[in-house]
């Protein structure tokens, strides 16, 4: 991973902030993830609960009560959710099935099914959530077994464990911001600093605290006096960290464009060798695997009019035996990565058009560039007096 030597603070305050006897509001901000979507907005954390049997997805304090409540213990942090309805987004509900003994999660309406065989009952509205892909949002998706559980995820970990487990895929309900690294931390982790460019508002009890470390630090202490209700001073330091991560790998930038190529038609599964280099760009020869059928014969029953078998016979049929390599186009990929082998490449690219090749016209494509992604994390610190 790359990271860059750059330092972003920004706070605001719902009471004056004193510098050196003078109340001032601060002016410069950095935007965390770098949205225009997600400014000014209160986030609030989605969690993960597990009791050995049932996946429990809640942002509300209320699901977070009831998960430990009925023995649910803390797995992570799934992503970040909107407190109150924004533009563009859709209400994150919350059902619930004493048939199934099983929590579900949804972005999208309850199909006719559960509603009529498992009897799930509306509990609440979690949050809210984009109805379409953003640029600093990941898909929230919903796994199931058969007749059991169903698992709302939104990291690659929750992926992987539905997988591993046996679940099934079934749909995305949304599409959330996503959880940094390292977000098990503990369910103790409040107000996970996502700082948008007009600050976050702290009111009454609101503070920050993370416990986790993350690398590289880059800190900001700020020292600053706080005028509670009560007339009493408190002086406190704010550590502020900055950190660059990488997002999923079915996100990827062109340009100044943040693609996700999941099941996205302009972006093609391709095969091909890797013959060499044109400047920076891959050169690919491509091909296809054409299937290799001979000709066989199969039994299949005759009936007579009654249904019942009367005999056997032999039809002509054919049965594949092999593939065959069909060589395609040469094609320049920017942005490819280096190959760990130069034959036998399947990766996916999004074609841009045509280039000039060793005195031929041939297309030219993009594999595209990582997502990377800032996330600040603010430490608030009482001082000695």
């Amino acid at each position: 991973m790359t990271y860059k030597s750059r330092i972003g603070l920004g706070l605001l305050f719902g009471i004056p902030l004193v510098f050196a006897g003078c109340a001032i509001a601060p002016q410069d901000t950095v935007p965390v993830p770098k949205s225009p979507a997600t400014t000014a907005q209160e986030l609030i954390p989605l969690k993960l609960f597990w009791n050995g049997r049932d996946n429990f997805t809640t942002a509300s304090a209320q699901g977070e009560n009831d998960a430990k409540a009925a023995g649910y213990q803390f797995i992570r942090i799934e992503g970040y959710v909107f407190a109150n309805p924004q533009s563009d987004t859709v209400p994150l509900k919350q059902y619930w099935s004493a048939k199934r003994h099983d929590y579900l999660l949804q972005g999208t309406p309850l199909s006719k099914t559960l509603d009529k065989n498992a009897r799930y009952r509306l509990v609440r509205i979690e949050g809210y959530a984009y109805a379409k892909p953003q640029l600093d949002a990941v898909p929230l998706k919903r796994f199931s077994l058969r007749a059991g559980d169903n698992f709302t995820t939104a990291t690659a970990q929750g992926e992987n464990d539905a997988l591993a487990a046996g679940y099934v895929f079934r749909r995305i309900e949304a599409y959330v911001i996503p959880a940094p690294v390292n977000s098990n931390v503990t369910d103790q982790t409040t107000n996970y600093a996502f700082i948008s460019h007009k600050g976050i508002v702290l009111k009454g009890r609101d503070k920050f605290n993370t416990p986790d470390t993350f690398r590289p630090p880059v800190e900001i202490a700020l020292a600053m006096c706080l005028f509670s209700a009560n007339a009493q001073t408190n002086t406190y330091k704010f550590v502020v960290v900055t950190n660059w991560f990488r997002g999923a790998a079915n996100f990827r930038v062109v340009g100044n464009q943040l693609w996700n190529i999941q099941n996205n038609p302009l972006w093609v599964n391709l095969q091909g060798d890797f013959v060499g280099l044109d400047g920076s760009n891959a050169v690919i020869s491509t091909f296809t695997m054409k299937p290799i059928y001979q000709a066989a014969t199969t039994s299949r029953a005759t009936y007579n009019y009654m249904g019942g078998i009367t005999g056997y016979r032999n039809v002509p049929t054919t049965v594949q035996v092999g593939t065959e390599k069909q060589i395609g186009k040469t094609i320049i990929v920017q942005n490819f990565k280096n190959p760990d082998s130069v034959e036998g490449i399947s990766f996916q690219a999004i074609k841009l058009g045509t280039t000039e090749y060793q005195g031929r016209t041939v297309e030219l494509w993009d594999f595209g560039k990582p997502y990377i992604f800032e996330v600040v994390k603010t430490n608030k610190v009482r001082l000695s007096n």
